[in-house]
């Protein structure tokens, strides 16, 4: 029952910061947008979590082809139940940044392959169900989105960056 609790609290919270969508006109139709050829930005994510304190570092590095600009964020977050929690609020909080920052058209990588398989086969795994929905909520604001598995070793940099939020006194 606690668990339960500590879930429904921890959703809660999410709640807040989930961008709600406008009311008024539907949006248009993609067959009669304008098409602009914009380059799809990578968004790497990846959360580090640790099982004494239940503190958690998350972090997500944009990149876009044909650019030499990133940009990263990261920030720690207490009470997180389980690394598979903490690694879909990384993605939820990566997919965030990329809407504030007026991005388009995404590809979200994670190192999480049980996470990247949850969103892409809609799976509905209790734990992260309410994290899960907001991510899918909130890629309906983008032009284009797709989750990536990428391994261990091609996500060092968002490692290292969640790595350092979770030891960090304040928001990075």
């Amino acid at each position: 029952m606690t668990k339960g609790l500590v879930l429904a609290r921890e959703w809660i919270q999410v709640q807040d910061s989930v961008p709600k969508r406008q009311q008024g006109l539907p949006p248009v139709p993609r067959s009669h947008r304008e098409e602009v050829r914009l380059p799809i930005t990578t968004c790497n994510t990846d959360a580090s979590w640790e099982a004494t304190t239940r503190r958690s570092g998350l972090a997500w590095i944009f990149s876009t082809p044909g650019t030499n600009l990133s940009q990263e964020g990261s920030t720690r977050v207490d009470n997180v139940s389980s690394p598979l929690m903490a690694e879909a609020l990384a993605i939820r909080s990566g997919i965030l940044a990329a809407v504030d920052l007026n991005i388009t058209k995404l590809r979200v990588c994670s190192d999480c392959q049980t996470l990247i398989r949850a969103i892409k086969n809609k799976q509905q795994i209790k734990e992260i169900f309410g994290v899960v929905s907001d991510i899918m909520q909130i890629s309906s604001l983008f032009e284009s989105i797709v989750f990536v598995y990428v391994s261990r070793s091609e996500n060092r940099q968002a490692d290292c960056l969640a790595k350092r939020a979770s030891v960090s006194f304040q928001l990075v």
